[in-house]
């Protein structure tokens, strides 16, 4: 099933790209292959923004219902959950 892309976001090193899409659904792939290397249902809802951490060793994602997940380095594990939102969240500095 084929979703639209929502939002993109380089790592800091340029070494990996993460696309998040309508489904809620992340994909981080290597850049120099363009292989993914995670695939991972994040969201119920679409995933509308995101950002990498400077060190790239956590990842932050918000998705249309207001809730923002703050990502382990492993990325299979979610180390915190905020619903405190009531709208979609746009942005993250």
């Amino acid at each position: 099933l084929r979703c639209s892309v929502n939002a993109v976001c380089w790592s800091p090193e340029g070494r990996r790209l993460m696309t998040g899409s309508q489904s809620g659904e992340f994909t981080i792939w290597n850049a120099r292959t363009f292989s993914f290397e995670v695939i991972m249902q994040a969201h119920e809802t679409a995933i509308r923004t995101m950002r990498w951490s400077a060190s790239e060793q956590w990842l932050l994602t918000a998705d249309d219902s207001g809730i923002v997940k703050l990502w382990q380095p492993s990325l299979n594990n979610v180390k915190f959950s905020n619903e405190g939102h009531k709208e979609a969240m746009r942005g993250i500095a």
